[in-house]
């Protein structure tokens, strides 16, 4: 006998767990033809919850790629063995019937590991306690792909006694959907995937209701569950219940906008009819069995990927109200899911929320939904040993209540009265916490807060949590994004009445649509920051509205520094002297359209031709405002004076630093002895491309030597982008010498818009760089280059590039929007 068979029952299933745990499903499979112990053994395991290895997650995958994993597939999902498991008196549907067929030969031989000519010799039906399938997957069992359907399936898909039940079915709300892009034969396909998902899974499952633990059902085949009482009182063991949404929307724009009461009430209505059959199914069923059931929810089925159809959700109001009727979340700690705030949102004070140490409101998005967080905002205070927390703010004052419990623990530290003066804030305006409890469990240890919204900046959030968290804060963001570009409309404060954070590492915040105003001091609290991030879309401006900048602070640790609009403005410069752990800097007065991400991994070719917004004001309003000395040919003394804006030093050590970004007027005053203190620098940008003004940059030879006349050489700098108009000054002897001289270690150089660098001088560049070491250049020029030109320079479309060795080619160069390489 085989020494594994005599293992204790419970040793091996012990260990065909392991295997479960790892998704092991080949050495389960092979246990099935090792002899009739084992087989009993391991079907038991595999048939037990007989969809478990292709997770609800696998079903967004592109249906392309699900094809190039069919044969890894067929031996996951077990479809056609249940199927055979079924009694001999069961009638199938045509729709099962056909979808059974196999494709041809040679994918019927595929499906030999599973039996399918013969009754099997087990009832895995019997074994099946879990029967959650995805929807997709049981086309994929059926051994036919999405382009190559079987005979009968293929010829009955362009019959009329198909379109009619398709239409029955409401799959076919719009006529105008078949055929969309020439998608008829796929979209009909669809259908039929969608039916056969629809018609199996109640096959499958009617003759096991007793034993059924868990079960997936497309919300289209709920209402069969209710044809009959006996049918609920069947599923005596259901705890899980799992409806798919596997119906299109009949009007897309009504569920992006809702305009009035009466159009809600009147989708609420349609809506109580679609869901009808979930809600009553869950009702009965905790009519019949309290306490069994504990999760009911929904989730797409992906059913239409590929297909431009747009799939409803089910709506947050639907699920609060089915969640009503099962019991609260027992003792949560993580609430981080859709499933969890559904389930807190029904049941706001019953739930114990005293051990939750992350909290994510984010994932309710419906204006349902925001109304009930706002109703139910008290929960917050009820999280003592919270620790992570996400959220849109509904409301103002959301962290009210954090910062009186502060206050009045401040008070009590030094005065008996403060205890006494905790009741007005714990026991007021429905909140549940007592005095006991508060100063039993303490204040609520956040370290993690982000916050967002769409509609209003989040100024007095930021300012709450800063103040009332401010012993236990390490990272602290907070975005307000604008859906539509508009004016500045007004000015928003943070920092006011901040204390001292010693803990904070991270603070990110970003306003659009606003003016971001810092507190003078703001930086001064954070002195451990790792990360500082602060960005508004302010663009023009007067120098003689910079009425203060912030105090230069002492900041050892700071690594990554970003600064645009208003803050980057009001920003101390001498703050740079002590931030020698630098890495990364930012420093900009530039709005970026949403769907420009400035600071993403798009490529040089995306990057660099992008037209941004830029703004230098008036140049000697500029150095008017920094006080720059008579000698200097823009400084205009009949200006009124302003406030002088502090000074750009330019000679700081940043022995760590390795990528400094500039724009507008900070390109505009950048000095390059600057990089003397950055040895390690690798990437620099600087911008002063601008549409309101004419600025040109002139570099001379006093730009590229240190006062004492040894040259400005950056032997580190790989990556160089510096965009704008520049001429070069006579005292520098050729047009390269720039380039070549500072940064003789260069691989990639964008320069665009300098109108007076010939296109020869950027190919002798090229060329002559110590060890040839660029191999990007990206170029703007005016128009075309001529095929004369081309030829002169050794230029070949990269179109034709093919034609040559790998080791003729120098470069890749870019002019324009037309690719080429350089030739040796």
């Amino acid at each position: 006998m085989d020494p594994l068979s005599q293992l204790p029952l419970e040793c091996l299933y012990y260990i065909l767990n392991l295997l479960v745990q790892d998704s092991n499903t080949a050495a389960l499979a092979a246990l099935l033809s090792t002899n009739r112990y084992f087989a009993t053994v391991a079907s038991s395991v595999l048939y037990k919850e007989p969809y478990q290895f292709t997770p609800l997650e696998a079903s967004s995958v592109s249906r392309y790629k699900r094809n190039t994993n069919l044969h890894t597939l067929i031996h996951r999902i077990p479809t056609r063995t249940l199927f055979n498991s079924l009694p001999t008196f069961t009638i199938l549907p045509k729709v099962v019937s056909l979808g059974l067929e196999p494709v041809n030969s040679s994918t019927a031989t595929l499906a030999t590991t599973i039996p399918t000519a013969r009754p099997p010799t087990l009832d895995y039906l019997t074994l099946v306690q879990h029967l959650n399938q995805v929807p997709w997957a049981v086309g994929v069992d059926q051994l036919w792909k999405w382009s190559q359907a079987p005979p009968g399936v293929a010829s009955f898909i362009i019959t009329d006694e198909f379109v009619n039940q398709c239409q029955d079915a409401n799959l076919i709300p719009d006529p105008s959907w078949v055929g969309i892009d020439g998608l008829k034969l796929e979209f009909y396909q669809r259908c039929f995937q969608i039916l056969f998902f629809r018609e199996s899974s109640w096959v499958i499952a009617e003759p096991i209701l007793e034993q059924l633990q868990s079960l997936t059902v497309p919300l289209s085949v709920v209402a069969k569950y209710l044809e009959s009482p006996v049918t609920i009182q069947r599923l005596k063991r259901l705890d899980r219940f799992h409806f798919i949404m596997d119906k299109v929307s009949q009007n897309y724009n009504s569920i992006l906008h809702r305009k009035d009461e009466a159009s809600r009430a009147r989708e609420d209505k349609e809506e109580d009819f679609l869901y009808g059959p979930v809600v009553r199914f869950v009702k009965e069923h905790t009519r019949f069995f309290p306490g069994v059931m504990k999760t009911a929810f929904s989730s797409h089925g992906d059913l239409w990927a590929g297909i431009h159809v747009f799939e409803e959700s089910c709506p947050d109001r639907i699920l609060i109200e089915i969640n009503r009727m099962l019991s609260a979340l027992l003792r949560p700690i993580i609430l981080n899911t859709h499933g969890h705030l559904i389930k807190l949102l029904a049941h706001p004070v019953e739930t114990d929320l005293s051990g939750v140490v992350e909290l994510d409101c984010c994932w309710v998005k419906s204006e349902y939904g925001k109304h009930a967080l706002q109703e139910n905002n008290h929960f917050l205070q009820r999280c003592r040993k919270l620790r992570k927390l996400k959220m849109e703010p509904v409301k103002e004052g959301t962290f009210k209540w954090a910062v009186d419990e502060k206050r009045l623990s401040d008070q009590a530290a030094f005065s008996t009265n403060g205890y006494h003066n905790m009741q007005d804030i714990l026991v007021g305006e429905g909140e549940l916490l007592t005095q006991g409890e508060f100063w039993r469990m303490g204040l609520a240890p956040l370290e993690d807060i982000q916050l967002s919204s769409t509609s209003r900046p989040l100024t007095d959030e930021v300012n709450d949590v800063a103040v009332a968290f401010s012993q236990t804060l390490k990272h602290l963001l907070a975005i307000s994004w604008s859906i539509c570009s508009k004016p500045l409309s007004a000015m928003y404060h943070v920092g006011n009445n901040w204390v001292n954070l010693p803990l904070l590492t991270s603070l990110f915040v970003r306003i659009d649509g606003d003016r971001l105003v810092i507190a003078q001091d703001l930086i001064l609290h954070c002195p451990n920051l790792v990360s500082l991030y602060l960005s508004d879309e302010t663009l023009e401006y007067q120098c003689k509205d910079i009425q203060q900048s912030c105090q230069p602070a002492i900041l050892p640790c700071l690594e990554s520094l970003t600064l645009n609009g208003w803050p980057a403005l009001t920003f101390h410069p001498a703050t740079l002297h002590s931030t020698s752990s630098l890495k990364e800097l930012t420093i900009t007065c530039t709005r970026y359209m949403m769907d420009q991400d400035r600071y993403s991994s798009a490529g040089p070719e995306e990057d660099d031709f992008i037209d941004f917004d830029c703004y230098i004001p008036p140049i000697a309003e500029l150095y008017n405002s920094y006080n720059i000395p008579s000698g200097s040919s823009a400084f205009d003394s009949t200006l009124p004076p302003t406030f002088t804006r502090p000074k750009w030093s330019w000679d700081w050590d940043l022995p760590h630093l390795t990528s400094l970004t500039l724009t507008s007027e900070f390109a505009a005053i950048f000095e390059f002895r600057m990089l003397l203190g950055c040895p390690v620098l690798e990437t620099l940008e600087i911008e002063w491309r601008t549409r309101w003004s004419s600025y040109t940059r002139t570099i001379s030879r006093s730009d590229l030597v240190t006062p004492s006349g040894d040259a400005i050489v950056v032997p580190s700098l790989t990556k160089l982008r510096m965009h704008g108009p520049c001429l070069l000054d006579p005292s520098c002897s050729n047009d390269d010498q720039f380039v070549a001289g500072m940064f003789p270690n260069l691989k990639s150089l964008s320069a665009l818009q300098w109108g007076t660098f010939p296109l020869d001088s950027f190919t002798r560049l090229v060329k002559t760089m110590p060890s040839q070491s660029l191999k990007e250049l990206f170029l703007c020029q005016q128009s075309f280059v001529e095929d004369r030109k081309e030829k002169e320079l050794k230029l070949v479309r990269k179109e034709d590039a093919g034609k040559y060795e790998k080791e003729d080619v120098l470069a890749a160069v870019s002019i324009g929007i037309v690719p080429y390489v350089l030739l040796r």
